[in-house]
């Protein structure tokens, strides 16, 4: 498969005039172009997440309400997002966590009546950069199948925990619990590949490699049933910010992040300077392969943004030609 390198302000314009060229407003798509360029830079999958969400506004419209913020007389917060697209309301919601964390020493904030939240990764590292712990959860379309089923039940629900570490890079550990990211899935539909075995049933409940005939089916949870109960809980967690046991598809989305002070749970301790003697003990451990010394999370994630920041990002062809065709599409009427 050729690709296009592309550099981070090519990259950002190419996404912002896509979404503009669907009636996004002008800070709604520096937002979304922001956080899927972020997400390039990491080496997941962003860019090609424009086109589903380039379907959305189709389908839905952009949402022209402003999002509410109700807090609570305590660390508490709801954000409803006025139908805006997920990646301005989690960044809205993630200001309000670490305005409640400063205020209170802990925050758990959920957004709610938004559309797809990105990549978790985003807000738990800007929570941890201001010097908190953060714990992110999101859920919404049911697309994968219980351990053992063959319908979808749950959605991807992603799970990312992070936490600040001295003079170096966060940790940050971001993961779907189903055997395939929903952006992945997008990514090989474009490219042509194949999905790994075991992580997609067809219509007809059958094991498949093929991402339309998955798109079609359903997806399988990661790690068997121990991922299953993971991602079921991860969902029932959801519920918090007033999702639908089972919503419909496209119907409500729920982001809610846990951001906690750790200097107002132990004031004695330097919470940084002892994750960063965890880390140099774990990056110390013998390795299986001498030419592959262990790392932590994020530490491949960090490297690889440095790298791309310095020598681009490399976007598949048809995927380029894709979005290239997108932008230059006459903008929506109101």
């Amino acid at each position: 498969m050729s690709v296009v390198v592309i550099g981070v302000t090519e990259a950002r314009q190419l996404a912002h005039d896509v979404m503009t060229a669907v009636g996004v407003g002008e800070a709604d798509a520096d937002a979304v172009a922001d956080h899927v360029v972020e997400a390039e830079l990491r080496g997941h999958v962003g860019l090609a997440r424009l086109t589903a969400l380039v379907e959305h506004v189709a389908r839905h419209g952009a949402g022209a309400g402003e999002p509410v913020v109700t807090p609570s007389s305590g660390p508490t917060a709801l954000v409803d997002g006025a139908g805006r697209l997920g990646m301005v309301v989690g960044r809205i919601a993630t200001d309000v966590a670490v305005a409640r964390a400063a205020e209170h020493g802990v925050a758990l904030v959920a957004a709610t009546n938004h559309r797809y939240s990105g990549i978790l990764a985003y807000y738990v590292e800007h929570l941890v950069r201001t010097g908190l712990v953060a714990v992110a959860a999101a859920s919404g379309s049911p697309v994968v199948a219980p351990y053992g089923g063959t319908e979808p039940r749950l959605s991807t629900n992603p799970l990312a925990l992070g936490f600040p570490v001295a003079e170096d890079d966060p940790v940050i550990h971001d993961f779907a619990t189903s055997a395939i990211s929903g952006g992945e899935l997008l990514r090989l539909a474009i490219t042509g590949g194949e999905l790994p075995p075991d992580a997609a049933l067809d219509q007809q409940g059958r094991p498949t490699v093929s991402p339309q005939a998955a798109s079609e089916g359903t997806l399988l949870t990661w790690g068997g049933h121990k991922g299953f109960g993971l991602s079921v809980s991860i969902q029932a967690f959801c519920l918090l910010a007033g999702m639908a046991p089972l919503p419909g598809p496209d119907e409500g989305w729920s982001l809610l992040l846990l951001a906690i002070d750790p200097g107002r749970v132990r004031p004695d301790i330097d919470f940084p300077r002892r994750a960063a003697e965890l880390v140099g003990l774990v990056r110390a451990t013998a390795p299986l392969e001498p030419s592959q010394p262990v790392r932590v999370p994020f530490e491949r994630s960090a490297d690889e943004r440095r790298r791309r920041l310095r020598d681009g990002i490399p976007v598949p062809e048809p995927l380029h030609a894709e979005l290239r065709a997108l932008s230059r599409r006459a903008p929506a009427a109101p």
